[in-house]
C-alpha cells in the first residue's frame, strides 16, 4: 500500500464512503453488515451518477457493489483500517458526550483523523464542531437541524465550544435555521481536529 501524506489510509472509495463506516461504527455493526453497507453504498452511488432510473433490487445492488469494491482494490485490510478509524471517531465522540458541560475538553474527546491537516505541532490547531440542534420554529414546531462550525481558538470547556457554535449557528449565510427560529436544545455534538 502506498504511503500518503496521511498514512496508509488512501483508498478513494473508502474515503468517500467514510460516512457509511461512521454510521456502522455508531450502531456497532458487525463485519457482514459493514461489508453489505459498503457494497450497497458503492452501487447506489454509481447508479445515481449514471442518472438513476429504476433502482436495482437489493440483491443486484449488492452484486454490483461487490464488483465495484473488487475493481477498486478494496481488501479486508483496507476496510479494517478504515473501520478502526471509525471506531476511534465513535470512542472520542462517546467520551466527549460523557463529559460534564463545564469540564475541560481533553485530547481524548477530540477525534483526530489521520488526514487532519493541523495535527502537526508547528501548525495552529483548528477544530470542526458538529452539532445537532433542536430548534423552535416561528410556528412553535420543534425541528432538529445539524450545523458544522470551525473553531480556530483553543478549546476550553464543552460549554464554551457549544456557546461558540450557537453564536455561529444563525450567522452562516447557508444556515439551515429558518428566520425567527430559536435554538432550544443541543441533541448531539462531536469535535474533530481538521
Amino acid at each position: 500500500m502506498a504511503e500518503t501524506p496521511w498514512g496508509p489510509y488512501d483508498n478513494p472509495l473508502l474515503s468517500g464512503s467514510f460516512g457509511v463506516l461512521q454510521s456502522e461504527a455508531a450502531s456497532r455493526a458487525g463485519t457482514a453488515d459493514i461489508w453489505q453497507a459498503l457494497r450497497i453504498n458503492a452501487a447506489t452511488w454509481r447508479w445515481q451518477s449514471q442518472g438513476g432510473g429504476v433502482l436495482p433490487s437489493l440483491a443486484d445492488l449488492e452484486q454490483q457493489g461487490r464488483e465495484i469494491l473488487s475493481a477498486e482494490g478494496v481488501t479486508i485490510q483496507h476496510v479494517n483500517q478504515y473501520r478502526q478509524i471509525a471506531g476511534e471517531w465513535r470512542a472520542a465522540k462517546e467520551r466527549l458526550q460523557q463529559a460534564e458541560q463545564g469540564q475541560q475538553i481533553t485530547a481524548g474527546e477530540i477525534w483526530q483523523p489521520p488526514w487532519a491537516k493541523t495535527a502537526d505541532a508547528s501548525t495552529p490547531a483548528r477544530y470542526q464542531v458538529r452539532v445537532q440542534w433542536q430548534i423552535t420554529l416561528p410556528t412553535g414546531e420543534l425541528q432538529a437541524i445539524r450545523g458544522t462550525y470551525e473553531i480556530g481558538s483553543p478549546l476550553t470547556s464543552l460549554n464554551d465550544v457549544i456557546d461558540q457554535a450557537r453564536g455561529m449557528a444563525g450567522q452562516k449565510p447557508t444556515s439551515d435555521m429558518p428566520l425567527g427560529s430559536k435554538i432550544t436544545d443541543v441533541l448531539d455534538y462531536e469535535i474533530t481536529q481538521i
